[in-house]
């Protein structure tokens, strides 16, 4: 959960991002500078979101969701393992398999 630094006593200076939303940001600039994804309205908009979003997301006043993750890792390759810091690889090459869950 993003935590608030304070300037003084009672003024909010800036938010950290979670580990996961840092992650998540630099995966989809990564995916920016590639030209996959061409700006962050487009990517908000895949998925049901404004782009205040992903500006949130990326000033650390807000966490990134469990769709954007989903749609990220799903949708785009990048490597789940990269996102919860357990891969410097920001990309997988072979898909994730399915898991049927009865």
């Amino acid at each position: 959960m993003a935590s608030t630094k304070k300037k003084g006593k009672d003024t909010p200076l800036y938010k950290e991002k979670s580990f996961i939303s840092h992650r998540f940001m630099l995966a989809l600039k990564e995916l920016k500078s590639r030209g996959v994804v061409r700006d962050y309205r487009e990517f908000a908009q895949r998925y049901g979101y404004d782009t205040s979003t992903i500006t949130n997301i990326s000033n650390g006043l807000q966490v990134v969701n469990h769709s954007l993750l989903l749609g990220i890792v799903k949708d785009f390759k990048v490597n789940p393992d990269y996102l919860f810091g357990q891969s410097d690889k920001v990309f997988r090459k072979v898909p994730v398999r399915k898991i049927i869950i009865d």
